[in-house]
């Protein structure tokens, strides 16, 4: 008796795969903090100086205060750190801290300026005070001990 072929299974459409970013190099990474420094340098002096910064620079800190209120004169330090953290991204042991850290004292900054509005409740602005305090140690702390968050097997 003869054998018959084995079935063929019809081909499946290969799956999309959608284009990856060449991973970057530690090069690249320091253009990229470097531009971000310099962003910070040109958003401190029209934030602290007053300078008018131009139509860019008008539009940046007039979209920041939009977005962030009071929080916004903030953004050159922050700017400046997240560039300094990829300049220095080879010397630092781990980054998973920073963005804990740092995210713990934006939600700290941006309640704190929320506090800012009168309340008539007064257990609203305990609570929104703990919360705060919470925010604000716990970002530090973070922060400061960078095995915190770290991987034991590491």
């Amino acid at each position: 008796m003869a054998r018959r072929p084995p079935k063929r299974r019809p081909r499946r459409p290969a799956r999309r795969r959608f284009p990856r970013f060449p991973a970057l190099e530690q090069r690249h990474l320091d253009v990229i903090g470097l531009a971000l420094v310099a962003l910070a340098a040109f958003l401190a002096c029209v934030f602290y100086l007053g300078w008018a910064g131009g139509e860019l620079g008008e539009a940046l800190a007039g979209a920041l205060v939009y977005l962030g209120g009071r929080v916004a004169y903030t953004a050159p330090v922050g700017v400046f750190a997240v560039g300094a953290v990829f300049v220095l991204r080879p010397m630092l042991p781990t980054t998973r801290p920073l963005k804990a850290g740092a995210l713990c004292v934006i939600a700290a900054l941006l309640l704190g300026v929320g506090l800012m509005i009168p309340f008539e409740a007064t257990i609203t602005r305990v609570l929104g005070v703990g919360f705060l305090f919470a925010f604000i140690v716990g970002g530090l702390f973070v922060i400061a001990e960078p095995g915190f968050l770290a991987d034991e097997d590491e």
